[in-house]
């Protein structure tokens, strides 16, 4: 006799068997949704059930920087239901830091007071500021049937969402990685989300701004197509190298130089009667906000470190752009002779 359980979990998990999977089909979409990134999770359940509300919103992308479970358990893979997919696919990461570093835009959770200079924002309004597309036309042939490739969409950024751990949530030095900062709002009196509650908000909206875009790109294929002559290409633009968006390693490497010579107080190594010969020089190292390198070893604190570090990521600086600030802190960093 079979049992209640199993006769329940036959009857919710997809028939895969003709065609291919709920996963290969999200994998295709042509708007890539985020990466789900959890930091050191403890609860194996809380795995499963987030790979599961994954795939109901079309995302397949699962990252699990150190986690403290085994995201392949059975009560994982029995929670995650038609989905372990994702589970069988996630990556498993050593620090945060390696595992944002192909991503360009990222989302950080957390609902506690935070003293970093973050933008804060609603989820709905951190999915219409990342979820962007772009448009490549391409040539188009018109049958009777339909139009072929009139429009060819791809999704703006490489976007992470980043949620903290069950127990204390992420800590500051995480948060300074973010691009903003995202709260959901709830009863003030009871606020505190499940992890897997607070990521399937966030997947939920996401997906529903993933359905506008799908709309939009269909209505724009229809208005635009006039004739195969006058719409049938268009000159491709290459970016250069230097003008390309840096990516996270990049930025973060310049990061760890800059805060390395703030934190040694080496710079402006030059001597001290070449300090004091202009008095507006003096008054500046001598001020609270960049003391001089005598009475203090460390002009900023962690504090100002990270506040800075977050400057930096909004700014969405080119490799350019990045390169240019390596220039510029090598040479306050050189010995003036």
């Amino acid at each position: 006799m079979m049992r209640r359980s199993q006769f329940f979990m036959r009857s919710v998990i997809p028939d895969i068997s003709n065609g291919p999977s709920a996963y290969t089909k999200a994998k295709e979409s042509i708007i890539k949704l985020p990466a789900i990134i959890l930091v050191s999770p403890f609860s194996d359940a809380n795995v499963g059930s987030i790979s599961r509300v994954m795939l109901n919103f079309g995302f397949t992308d699962l990252r699990i920087v150190a986690p403290e479970c085994n995201i392949q358990s059975d009560v994982a893979r029995t929670l995650a239901v038609g989905s372990v997919e994702i589970l069988d696919n996630a990556k498993v990461y050593n620090t945060l830091r390696e595992c944002l570093a192909d991503l360009d835009k990222i989302i950080v959770t957390s609902a506690r007071p935070r003293t970093l200079n973050q933008v804060v924002i609603s989820p709905r309004d951190a999915v219409k500021e990342t979820l962007l597309i772009e448009d490549l036309t391409v040539g188009t042939q018109k049958s009777e049937d339909s139009i072929t490739g009139a429009k060819v969409a791809k999704s703006k950024y490489n976007i992470g969402i980043v949620f903290g751990r069950e127990r204390n949530g992420l800590t500051n030095e995480e948060m300074a990685m973010g691009d903003l900062r995202t709260v959901i709002p709830a009863n003030e009196e009871y606020d505190v989300l499940n992890l897997a509650q607070a990521v399937n908000i966030m997947t939920y909206e996401f997906w529903q701004r993933k359905l506008e875009l799908e709309k939009s790109i269909m209505n724009e294929v229809t208005s635009e197509f006039i004739t195969k002559d006058e719409s049938s290409s268009r000159e491709e633009v290459t970016i250069k190298e230097r003008d390309r968006l840096a990516n996270r390693d990049e930025l973060f490497h310049y990061l760890e130089m800059l805060f390395a010579h703030l934190d040694s107080g080496d710079i402006f190594p030059t001597s001290k009667s070449s300090r004091q010969s202009t008095t507006e020089v003096d008054d500046l190292l001598t001020t609270d906000v960049i003391p001089s390198t005598t009475e203090a070893k460390k002009p900023f604190s962690k504090k100002d470190l990270l506040s800075l570090s977050t400057v930096y990521q909004r700014a969405r600086l080119t490799k350019g752009e990045v390169s240019l600030f390596f220039g510029v802190l090598k040479y306050l960093t050189a010995e003036k002779k």
